[in-house]
């Protein structure tokens, strides 16, 4: 016959990624939150996306590159851009 069984000592779960995420685009400076808003879930052209956003292309480069290294934002090649 096998013993009792352990209690397991359940940690609170922490806070879900749709919670974080909520708050990392709260705290997007306005040029970037204006970016990801330009950026479609389909891999999409530089080119639409900097006429999109209506901004300068420097500053969609620099946003594209920050929301790259957020996670928010995926290059693929012949610089188009995708969510996720």
């Amino acid at each position: 016959m096998l013993g009792a069984m352990p209690r397991l000592h359940v940690m609170p779960s922490p806070p879900s990624q749709l919670s974080l995420l909520d708050e990392t685009l709260t705290d997007l400076e306005p040029d970037i939150k204006q970016v990801l808003d330009a950026v479609p879930l389909e891999p999409t052209s530089f080119d639409l996306i900097a006429q999109k956003a209506g901004l300068p292309t420097s500053s969609v480069l620099s946003a594209l590159m920050q929301l790259e290294l957020m996670g928010l934002v995926s290059q693929l090649p012949g610089m188009r851009y995708q969510r996720g």
